[in-house]
């Protein structure tokens, strides 16, 4: 299986405050399929297998300035597609 690591900045005003808040993130591509044995092996994977690796990389990524990001289970936030998305962050414009 092969990744690709990619890091990236998304940047938004703060309505409070009026100030342009930077987001420094990175983001793990995988390949998923393994051409040597012809299986999927990211299928395999659990949700908490997926917030395993990204609790592992806030660790080693902590020295650089990176933090974790807050789980659902703390926020109680529901997914929502883009559309949803975008309608919610236009209400608050």
């Amino acid at each position: 299986m092969a990744a690709l690591f990619k890091s990236g900045r998304s940047d938004h005003l703060d309505s409070e405050s009026g100030t342009v808040r930077y987001n420094y993130h990175a983001h793990a591509i995988f390949l998923n399929y393994d051409f040597k044995r012809k299986v999927t092996p990211l299928g395999n994977l659990q949700r908490t297998d997926f917030s395993k690796q990204q609790d592992y990389l806030a660790k080693v990524m902590k020295g650089a300035g990176f933090r974790r990001g807050r789980g659902k289970s703390e926020t109680a936030a529901e997914h929502r597609d883009k559309t949803e998305y975008v309608a919610h962050k236009l209400k608050k414009f």
